[in-house]
């Protein structure tokens, strides 16, 4: 179990059904990480059109999250994180690999390290929220969507390597943003999410595939049981995304339930 003073952690992911039916590998990674009085929490999500960006979404989670956690170490405080210094950070470092996986940088660019992030990082004190692409903020009863963007095309973090227009239109596209910062003590429960979070949120009241009973609201998804087990809540996250198949005696043919996580 991962937890940050009073506060318990719990995180997974699931492979949407249109990457299964492809097939492709979970897009989705996520990093939580304690340093300190600092604890970091952050998830990413590929680029669907990069023949593996999976990767850079692993890579990026915890080049990301020990970034963020060096900065707060270095200004004391995450109302003073430089998030500049945090983009560059980690631009520097996938720079490096990039350039050590080929001799097109735009295409190892595109095949491996097109990812979003959301993150948040708390310490004694206070907690802040962040982002650079889509995804869902919870704060209390509080839902913040990140997204979605123009012809579903959300800022990566890595086309400050290479360049895009998303950066000519806005150049503060490729650059963190901050969510939310506000006192620790005021915040009871929280959760991030990559964009794929919405369509969980989107499902709820909705019968889970081949067992009838609805999603429970994002709320009650994660209970305490999830906390003391660390791949519950992806388990928990199958049993919505799967496909239920079944025999129906009565027209003698098999009936699909698709999956509700896309």
């Amino acid at each position: 179990m991962q937890s940050h003073g009073d506060i318990a952690l719990a995180a997974g992911s699931v492979i949407g059904r249109d990457h299964r039916l492809v097939p492709k590998n979970c897009q989705d990674a996520y990093y939580v990480a304690n340093r300190g009085t600092a604890t970091v929490c952050i998830v990413t999500d590929d680029c669907g059109s990069g023949a593996r960006s999976e990767v850079g979404a692993h890579i990026g989670a915890r080049l990301t999250g020990e970034a963020v956690l060096s900065e707060r170490a270095r200004v004391g405080s995450i109302s003073e994180i430089r998030w500049d210094r945090v983009l560059a950070d980690v631009t520097s470092t996938l720079n490096v690999l990039a350039r050590q996986m080929g001799d097109s940088l735009s295409a190892v660019v595109n095949e491996y390290l097109l990812f979003t992030v959301v993150g948040t990082v708390m310490d004694e004190t206070d907690i802040g929220f962040f982002n650079l692409g889509d995804g869902v903020v919870l704060i209390n009863q509080q839902r913040i969507e990140l997204g979605p963007f123009p012809g579903n095309q959300p800022p990566y973090l890595a086309y400050n390597l290479v360049g895009s227009s998303l950066d000519s239109a806005d150049p503060s596209a490729l650059c963190f943003q901050v969510v939310d910062v506000r006192p620790l003590a005021d915040v009871d429960y929280f959760l991030i999410g990559t964009d794929g979070a919405m369509d969980l949120i989107k499902a709820q009241g909705r019968p889970k595939p081949g067992l009838g009973v609805p999603v429970p609201v994002i709320q009650e998804f994660v209970d305490d049981k999830c906390f003391t087990n660390e791949v519950l809540l992806s388990r928990r996250l199958l049993l919505v995304a799967r496909d239920w198949h079944r025999y129906d005696p009565e027209t003698n043919q098999r009936v699909e339930e698709p999956g509700l996580l896309p």
